[in-house]
């Protein structure tokens, strides 16, 4: 057996004996082409699209924060196997999660054609005249998501910083330009509920 052999061994050892001793999970994951917008401790954030193991080609998404080790790219959806690692807080700590996922392995990676489109919430505005933006200026030209993601606004920048009724959710319309570029091709208000 050779060394590389030896090391892969070893760590799926590990990983079952570690799995055993804490009750984590190995589960099958599919992660969207694109991310959503979530809320984590400090306020709006970008998270993850999934579905796990049962879920999997269904119509609903959940969010999460972060794959541990997972490189990711927009514009495509992956299917991979991840650790579910389970852990114990000493005492209660408010809105901590009791989990994290760990990324284990791919199993396929997908590219979207260029055209596909999504939409994510780009600004909320509440009953008292409260504007919430899930979006904000990047550099002279371009703007990105939660300070995470670049986009071009494509000729609706001044109807993106236009500020809306109260009450709505402001929803942008996404489409896959290639090489993880995204643009703007469409905007709509919703009243939130």
């Amino acid at each position: 057996m050779g060394r590389t052999s030896f090391l892969v061994v070893i760590f799926l050892l590990n990983l079952f004996v570690s799995c055993e001793d804490t009750d984590n999970e190995i589960l099958e994951m599919r992660v969207n082409h694109h991310k959503q917008i979530g809320y984590g401790f400090i306020g709006p954030r970008i998270s993850y699209a999934i579905q796990v193991e049962d879920e999997i080609g269904g119509e609903e998404w959940s969010m999460t924060f972060g794959i541990t080790d997972f490189e990711y790219e927009w514009g495509y959806t992956y299917d991979i196997a991840v650790v579910k690692e389970y852990f114990n807080h000493d005492g209660p700590v408010m809105d901590a999660p009791s989990f994290r996922y760990v990324f284990l392995k791919e199993i396929s990676k997908q590219k979207v054609k260029p055209g596909t489109q999504f939409e994510l919430a780009l600004q909320r505005t509440f009953e008292d005249g409260i504007v919430e933006k899930f979006w904000e200026p990047d550099g002279e030209n371009g703007y990105q998501i939660v300070g995470k993601k670049s986009f071009d606004c494509a000729g609706l920048c001044d109807d993106l910083s236009k500020q809306r009724e109260s009450y709505t959710l402001l929803k942008g319309t996404f489409e896959h330009i290639g090489e993880g570029e995204i643009k703007l091709v469409g905007l709509k208000t919703q009243r939130m509920r």
